[in-house]
């Protein structure tokens, strides 16, 4: 009999194993971004990684979170930037609106509550929606599936 046997991890293999997936995915993003010419690491990045990687089981990791948040804050930051331009108004408006919309949608995700200071304060465009955005939330997600499936392989002992 080929029977696979499920091996648990103990904390400190689990925080060890975070802390490197946050590094890798992060070197991942920044090296893409320079090979393409077009960055794709933004900060509220890492802190979402921290979540997908250390807090597993947390509603706001899954799937529909992660996009639907980065797609409340950057909507909400893009549009009111575009209407009122770069103040502290439009900064604390469409954090707010980040925060509402998210909350409506069921759709909660912290980090990207962070977007719309990061989109403001940068000026951006409607661009950003595709790079980094798209492209570095893509990354993250299928980073999250692939650590879901480790963690469903190799349980971690959360005593």
């Amino acid at each position: 009999m080929n029977e696979h046997v499920r091996y648990q991890l103990n904390r400190w293999q689990s925080i060890t194993l975070a802390s490197v997936l946050v590094s890798t995915v992060i070197m991942l993003l920044k090296y893409l971004g320079d090979a393409t010419k077009h960055p794709l690491m933004i900060a509220p990045f890492a802190a979402t990684l921290m979540l997908i990687f250390s807090v597993t089981h947390s509603p706001f990791v899954r799937t529909k979170n992660i996009v639907g948040g980065y797609i409340a804050g950057s909507i909400s930051a893009i549009a009111l930037y575009k209407f009122f331009g770069a103040n502290i108004w439009t900064l604390a408006a469409s954090a707010g609106l980040t925060v509402l919309v998210m909350e409506i949608t069921h759709t909660l995700h912290p980090p990207a509550v962070a977007l719309p200071i990061v989109m403001v304060s940068d000026h951006e465009s409607w661009s950003f929606l595709w790079t980094p955005l798209a492209i570095g939330v893509a990354i993250l997600v299928a980073a999250a599936f692939a650590h879901r499936q480790f963690i469903k392989r190799f349980p971690i002992d959360v005593a």
